[in-house]
C-alpha cells in the first residue's frame, strides 16, 4: 500500500493501487453528486483532486473550518463557474443538510441512470 507522504512510491500491491486509482477517475468523472467528508485538500495527491477538478458532478464538501478554507481555495483555482456545497463545520453538525442535498439530487435524476455497481 501507498503509505502518506506527498512523494510517495508504491511498495506493495502497485497494480492494485494503480488498478484502485482508475476506478475512482471512472467513478468520480461519471458521478452527479459527490459527497466529500472528512478528507482535506493536497493538491499533490494528483489521483483525488484531478478528477474531482474535471467532473461536472456537484460536490458537497464538509471537513470543518479549516478544511472548508482549503477546499474554497482549491475550488475558485479548479472549479470555476461550478455550483458546489461547502459546509462550515464536521458532519455531525451538517448531517441533515447533507442529506437533503442527497435527497434533492435523487428526487431531480431520472431513475434510469441509476447504478449500484
Amino acid at each position: 500500500m501507498a503509505c502518506f507522504n506527498s512523494k510517495k512510491n508504491i511498495p506493495v500491491g502497485k497494480g492494485f493501487i494503480e488498478e484502485q486509482k482508475r476506478i475512482f477517475e471512472k467513478m468520480v468523472l461519471s458521478s452527479g453528486l459527490i459527497v466529500i467528508v472528512g478528507v482535506n485538500v493536497r493538491v499533490h495527491d494528483m489521483h483525488i483532486w484531478s478528477p474531482l477538478a474535471e467532473t461536472k458532478a456537484k460536490l458537497v464538501y464538509c471537513s470543518g473550518k479549516n478544511g472548508a478554507i482549503g477546499f474554497n481555495l482549491w475550488n475558485k483555482k479548479r472549479r470555476v463557474e461550478k455550483k458546489d456545497q461547502v459546509f462550515q463545520g464536521y458532519f455531525a453538525d451538517h448531517f441533515e443538510e447533507i442529506c437533503e442535498e442527497v435527497e434533492l439530487f435523487l428526487r431531480n435524476m431520472n431513475l434510469t441512470q441509476v447504478s449500484y455497481n
